[in-house]
């Protein structure tokens, strides 16, 4: 410290490689416990459970005041710096409601129970703190080289990516020779325009084992005619139609491939168009639920979202994930067998996935 010699028991740093921020917590063991007798200070003003001495907690606020001064570093980012007291108590459970647990929370200073037979809460911690430090964490970790920026722009709200169908093969050869894409009003609801990108589906059941979706295009104008008056393919009908006229078809770097499931006409974005390698992936509606599946991948042989109600969550294992009511729900014959709040996977998004995955 830059005024008093004082050093603590232990320093966890970490670093990612080719980094250059090091993220340092103390863990400073103090052989004192505050029995929190009925009529003490204690008791009165932090809490009624037995717990860690004041003192030793106002110490964690000077080692971690030292350590964030030193980094120039903002004093309340909390997954960057931190000080803990380790403190003799064997009752875990009992002390999860503890102010100074609750504080570590808050402002990442606080105090833990250490003994042989009480290691939990120091082995969560140790886990939380090396899965999901900003710069190691399962965000960065996972997802391609460059998608991060990308996928922060992401208006997830916003579905102006026609996903097409097509009647028969040489309809997709009309399309890309006039650039333009047909498909009749009552297929989509107004709520769904502008439309501004079409991307055409060739489906298994036309196209066998050339099916994908390879082509797309921007969107140059809207129109709705009279189907008999698409001359580029007749046919004497006067159902009403949209017609996009397409400024160029571009091929995708990769074709999105399709599985089991077809649809006749769907909505998504160009981040998904873009960055999805099977068509189920193409209609997640958010980024929890990206990254989420991204990870489920990564950890399977095979995708899982459901493929007859891709809204309905993900399918692993006989078990069910669903995304409601802003929770994540591993759903098994009908019961709820463990559930997280989305606001704490987006904060410790590897911690979380594992204690989900664990019970599948």
């Amino acid at each position: 410290m830059p005024t008093v010699s004082q050093k603590p028991d232990n320093v966890l740093t970490l670093q990612k490689i080719g980094g250059k921020t090091d993220y340092e917590y103390v863990f400073d063991a103090k052989y004192k416990l505050n029995p929190s007798l009925p009529g003490t200070d204690y008791y009165e003003n932090i809490d009624h459970t037995p717990g860690p001495q004041t003192d030793d907690i106002n110490t964690m606020h000077r080692y971690r005041d030292a350590i964030v001064y030193r980094n120039d570093a903002s004093p309340y980012e909390r997954t960057m710096f931190g000080a803990y007291v380790l403190f003799p108590y064997q009752n875990e459970e009992e002390y999860k409601n503890h102010r100074f647990y609750k504080s570590i929370e808050q402002v990442n200073i606080g105090g833990l129970p250490f003994l042989p037979t009480a290691t939990k809460l120091v082995t969560k911690m140790l886990d939380e703190l090396i899965s999901d430090s900003p710069d190691s964490a399962f965000e960065r970790a996972i997802l391609p080289r460059g998608i991060e920026n990308k996928l922060a722009k992401v208006d997830w709200s916003k579905r102006d990516v026609l996903i097409g169908t097509l009647r028969n093969r040489e309809q997709l050869t009309a399309c890309l020779e006039h650039k333009f894409y047909h498909i009749p009003v009552s297929r989509i609801d107004e709520d769904h325009l502008p439309i501004h990108y079409v991307a055409i589906y060739q489906t298994k059941a036309l196209f066998g084992s050339e099916a994908k979706i390879e082509y797309y295009g921007e969107v140059k104008s809207t129109r709705i005619v009279k189907r008999d008056d698409i001359s580029e393919i007749p046919k004497d009908s006067d159902e009403l139609y949209y017609r996009f006229d397409i400024k160029n078809w571009k091929k995708l770097d990769r074709p999105i491939v399709p599985k089991e499931r077809g649809f006749i006409n769907e909505f998504t974005n160009m981040f998904l168009l873009r960055h999805s390698s099977q068509v189920p992936e193409l209609l997640l509606q958010s980024e929890e639920e990206y990254r989420f599946y991204t990870e489920l991948k990564r950890r399977t042989d095979a995708s899982v979202i459901n493929e007859e109600d891709p809204a309905s969550g993900f399918e692993v294992n006989g078990s069910r994930i669903a995304f409601e009511n802003g929770q994540i729900l591993v759903i098994s014959n009908g019961e709820i067998i463990e559930q997280c709040s989305i606001s704490e996977f987006a904060k410790t998004p590897n911690m979380v996935f594992r204690r989900l995955f664990s019970v599948i």
